[in-house]
């Protein structure tokens, strides 16, 4: 079956390997045209590959995602511009500077730093808006941006050694995913739908976004409380919760799987290591300035969004100063309502129901938030890998309709194309659910 299958799978690959060099090495954010068009032939062939994955070995499939991971392996970023501050943040720890103390604007405008060639390249490419606030980015993170200034002030090299230490990192999340795989009785093969994804490849690996490491993270953590081991998995928990604070949404949904009892225990783990990881920078003194940051991202920004761009449109007339200073923390509070709601209607001890609420309280979060960047969908993008539901697929295609605000910024096209994106979201998780009701329904 292979063999007349391999030509095709080899197809499918150069094709993919040809879309991603050109989305890694010659395109620009705002060219969406181009970018789409490319996007679409390694999706289409991805897709090709998930249809042909059973006739095709764990281990091919394996080569195959490092090799088309690697293709990006010599690029700087094309899509965004954030790897210049993960950098600014890593050499500011070599030089004794902490990275929450001063915005890059300050250091620069008060001569507190000396300009060498290499941190004039990367100030020159931090955009605007990140110049003049401080770093908001938590202990883990700044590990991984610690490591490549201590090894070289070349920028090339830099994010060659920032991707590498991404990879492995994923990789090793993918290893665990797989098992996680097998106690849930499903094919490993599920993992690729994660691991070749060209939303994961182009945001993760491509333009060195962490949330790909931030679930690997994750996954290791939720095989080992699988496995009964919830300490070392809250621990792990904590690290995940140190790349993004994003994961504690999550927690709520252990507690009818754990038990009351036990949930509190992991609970205070991993909010004792989640402490412990994240005091290493996030010092009393500049505790203030990583908050500013964290509120300012959450009440002032707004990119691809649903229920809130919806709801700021309605309720514009009835407010006379800015929408979202009301309606962003309403939905954000909204969110974690319906959170807690969902893990209270979880069935206990159910490994498959404890992803499935996962999966949708997450997407429900995303639905209300004010911003939803394309690499925002991993998590539930990977979450979704462990059920049945593949709407995510859908959804991780459609959201790159998003890069168009950069080519023709805040225009009626754009929001024709992010209501075609929401709505057949919507269209597509209901007739999943109605589809599962009815084979539930049947089989009774």
């Amino acid at each position: 079956m292979w063999k007349n299958n391999s030509k095709s799978v080899l197809l499918f690959l150069l094709i993919s390997g040809i879309s991603y060099f050109f989305l890694g090495y010659v395109t620009t954010q705002d060219n969406f045209i181009f970018n789409i068009s490319f996007y679409a032939l390694a999706f289409a062939s991805f897709l090709g590959i998930v249809v042909l994955k059973d006739t095709i070995s764990t281990k091919t499939l394996l080569i195959s995602s490092v090799l088309v991971h690697g293709v990006f392996l010599l690029s700087i970023p094309t899509l965004s511009p954030d790897v210049y501050r993960f950098l600014w943040d890593g050499e500011l720890i070599t030089l004794g500077i902490h990275p929450y103390m001063f915005t890059p604007n300050e250091l620069v405008q008060a001569g507190n730093i000396e300009m060498t060639p290499y941190l004039k390249e990367l100030y020159a490419n931090i955009t605007d808006l990140s110049r003049s606030n401080y770093s908001l980015y938590p202990s883990v993170n700044q590990v991984y941006f610690l490591i490549p200034a201590w090894l070289t002030d070349n920028l090339l090299v830099a994010i060659v050694i920032m991707r590498l230490l991404m990879m492995g990192t994923f990789f090793v999340g993918v290893y665990f995913i797989r098992k996680t795989l097998v106690l849930l009785n499903s094919s490993e093969k599920q993992v690729f739908l994660f691991a070749l994804n060209p939303l994961v490849i182009v945001e993760a690996t491509g333009n060195l976004h962490f949330e790909a490491v931030m679930f690997s993270f994750l996954a290791i953590a939720i095989y080992f409380i699988l496995q009964n081991k919830w300490v070392l998995g809250a621990v792990i928990f904590a690290c995940a919760v140190n790349i993004k604070l994003t994961p504690l949404l999550l927690l709520p949904f252990f507690l009818n799987y754990l038990g009351w009892m036990k949930s509190i225990k992991f609970y205070l783990t991993t909010l004792v290591a989640s402490g412990l990881i994240m005091v290493v920078f996030l010092w009393p003194s500049v505790f203030s300035n990583f908050m500013q940051s964290i509120t300012l991202y959450f009440n002032n920004f707004e990119f691809n969004s649903s229920a809130y761009r919806l709801s700021a449109y309605l309720l514009h007339p009835i407010f006379s100063y800015d929408t979202a200073l009301i309606v962003g923390p309403s939905l954000s509070k909204l969110a974690l309502v319906v959170i807690i709601a969902l893990s209270l209607f979880s069935l206990r001890k159910k490994k498959e129901t404890l992803f499935l609420f996962m999966l949708f309280g997450y997407v429900l979060y995303l639905l209300l938030a004010t911003t939803i960047h394309p690499w925002y969908l991993i998590i539930p993008l990977g979450l979704s890998i462990y059920t049945t539901y593949r709407f995510m697929l859908y959804w991780s295609f459609i959201v790159m309709m998003s890069y168009s605000f950069y080519a023709l910024g805040e225009s009626t096209l754009v929001n024709g194309l992010i209501s075609i994106e929401y709505i057949g979201l919507l269209l597509w998780i209901i007739f999943e659910v109605k589809k599962k009701r009815s084979v539930r329904t049947s089989l009774h």
